[in-house]
């Protein structure tokens, strides 16, 4: 229905207008609600939810600890997941590499393991077969790669190496274990002597 309202002069003012002064009086008297703004939704399908961010799996501290210790000697990411019993789970290596502490981890372990490759490989070209039994496990587990893995291992790992200590330099700094890590440069300095003694050096 229209409402016909006299404006200040006298006269009747149009439907329109007086439909709208009508609707701000209203709006303007005392106790008068006024109503809500329509909200707009966001575009996009009703109710979807927006992705998680997938988080990458957790290992068993005691399966992650056989896994980068085999890492550090064999320069071999299948060996060492097989070793740890974590075989079927190479895609968890890569996601979990996105975290500081992994990566820090996972930088050293092929660090030390392409150094001890390199001696392994060089022991080969220099002696051959003519060499005695392997005296410990880390010696084993060297002469059990054969030499063509053993040269393309090196020749991947070396080859990422810049990158790789780029990122662990804008890494932040992981505390470790100093007697764990005491323990693993006891380990390295033995077998580097050992390796020393045989080229003729004093040990």
């Amino acid at each position: 229905m229209v409402i016909m309202r006299r404006g200040e002069d006298g006269r009747f003012l149009p439907g329109p207008a007086a439909n709208d002064n009508a609707a701000a009086a209203n709006d303007d008297a005392p106790g008068a609600t006024k109503a809500a703004p329509a909200t707009r939704r966001p575009a996009g399908k009703a109710g979807r939810a927006a992705p998680k961010a997938k988080r990458a799996a957790k290992w068993p501290k005691e399966k992650e600890a056989i896994f980068f210790r085999e890492l550090s000697i064999v320069c071999n990411v299948s060996a060492a997941l097989k070793a740890a019993g974590l075989g079927r789970r190479s895609r968890d290596v890569y996601e979990r590499r996105s975290d500081a502490a992994f990566r820090a981890r996972w930088e050293e372990a092929l660090s030390e393991s392409r150094v001890l490759m390199a001696l392994e490989l060089h022991e080969r070209a220099r002696f051959g077969d003519q060499r005695p039994e392997p005296e410990n496990e880390i010696e084993a587990k060297l002469r059990a790669v054969p030499t063509a893995l053993a040269l393309q291992l090196l020749k991947l790992y070396e080859g990422r190496a810049a990158k790789a200590a780029a990122a662990a330099a804008a890494a932040p700094v992981v505390r470790r274990d100093p007697e764990r890590r005491m323990a693993e440069r006891r380990e390295l300095e033995a077998l580097l002597s050992e390796f020393n003694r045989r080229m003729g050096g004093n040990g």
